[in-house]
């Protein structure tokens, strides 16, 4: 990921790091949820 992601530029503070990292979770839980209620 580092590869192609330079953290310095997205994320120049660890804050901004971290609600990214809770929003992808939040999103990923939202997702697990729809495939079980769809299943």
């Amino acid at each position: 990921m580092k590869s192609f992601i330079p953290s310095g530029r997205i994320f120049p503070d660890r804050t901004n790091a971290s609600a990214f990292f809770t929003l992808t979770a939040l999103h990923t839980l939202v997702g697990f949820r729809g495939v079980k209620r769809t299943r």
